[in-house]
């Protein structure tokens, strides 16, 4: 009778034992993640390459899509070909009624600024329903814009372009061709600072990339 409640003493200690255990490595173990977290995002700022890594879906449009220029026009009736003074195009995929686009109006001014210099024209499309032509421009003139995009085809912007969360930014050839996607905003002006640096770094580099290639 001793030998068995000694043997579920030792059963139940050595289970708490494990349980203790347990606990103390999930502890180490999210405090090294968030150690980890910290350093990604501070020191080297807003990472959109880890954003894709952990959540493909956020990729949409994904690159090499095509959009059909000929369904874009701008609130001031221009089409989109008309328009195009260079290789690139970068459009910010915005909303009128969406509070968080109108916060980061300081993110589209750094982007635009930092675009001007790359050549690259930089405009905000609305697809998220009809407005008066007159109100978009209106809403693109608030945000320091010359213009903006609207889709002037039949029926439905496509799906690619009317599942992305607002705002969010996609670089596209001359042709329509999608070539990055950069997708959401933050409530902390630094992070969207960093948001929009890391932006324009992509920008850099895929524009030299298609300057080089033109070259050969």
């Amino acid at each position: 009778m001793l030998k068995s409640k000694l043997n579920i003493s030792l059963f139940v200690i050595a289970f708490f034992v494990t349980v203790l255990g347990v606990m103390l490595i999930s502890r180490i173990r999210a405090r090294d993640l968030a150690a980890a977290n910290k350093q990604v995002f501070l020191t080297e700022g807003y990472d959109f390459r880890q954003k894709r890594l952990l959540n493909p879906t956020s990729v949409e449009p994904k690159t090499g899509t095509q959009i059909n220029f000929s369904d874009l026009q701008t609130s001031r009736q221009e089409k989109l070909s008309a328009i195009m003074s260079g290789d690139l195009l970068l459009i910010a995929v915005l909303d009128p009624g969406c509070g968080v686009c109108q916060l980061s109006k300081d993110m589209l001014e750094n982007l635009r600024s930092q675009t001007g210099v790359m050549g690259i024209k930089y405009l905000p499309v609305v697809l998220s329903y009809p407005t008066k032509d007159a109100e978009v421009q209106r809403y693109a003139e608030e945000l320091g814009f010359e213009t903006c995009i609207r889709w002037a085809g039949a029926g439905a912007p496509p799906l690619s372009l009317k599942i992305l969360g607002t705002p969010s930014h996609v670089l596209l050839t001359k042709e329509g061709v999608v070539l990055q996607t950069w997708v959401g905003t933050n409530v902390d002006p630094d992070a969207r600072m960093r948001m929009s640096r890391q932006i324009g770094s992509d920008l850099y580099l895929i524009s030299d990339v298609i300057k080089a290639v033109q070259t050969k």
